[in-house]
């Protein structure tokens, strides 16, 4: 089995360097042409593409339909593969998080989640569907 990664594009709070968390997400003109090529390049390939497995956040949803519309897949949502929880920390300014939270070179988010966490999930995710 081959799988194909595609980030969602560009939302505006990229552009704000925000710590988007579980916040929904909005696509900028540029992000979602971003995806509209993504989509082309995708089409392009020699692959039996079976469906669109996303994020159940909004601006992973709305890449992944923009993908679905020119390949004609269903899109399946999953919660497990939203972006980590960055906490109280979720809307802030990466500047403004790495000054107040950032300490000894490691970052500290506490009330979310910790990137040994996420990996946990995503294994515990493989192995069910094993």
């Amino acid at each position: 089995m081959i799988i194909y990664i595609v980030r969602h594009g560009q939302t505006a709070e990229n552009l704000q360097m925000i710590l988007q968390g579980h916040l929904p997400g909005i696509l900028t003109d540029k992000g979602k042409e971003q995806v509209r090529n993504a989509a082309e390049h995708l089409a392009e390939k020699d692959v039996q593409f079976k469906c669109i497995v996303s994020s159940n956040l909004k601006r992973a949803m709305d890449s992944a339909n923009i993908i679905s519309e020119r390949l004609k897949l269903p899109v399946i949502p999953m919660e497990i593969l939203r972006e980590r929880d960055w906490g109280k920390y979720t809307g802030m300014s990466v500047s403004e998080a790495a000054d107040k939270y950032k300490k000894d070179g490691k970052w500290m988010f506490p009330d979310g989640d910790a990137p040994c966490d996420v990996l946990f999930c995503l294994q515990c995710e493989d192995r069910r569907h094993q």
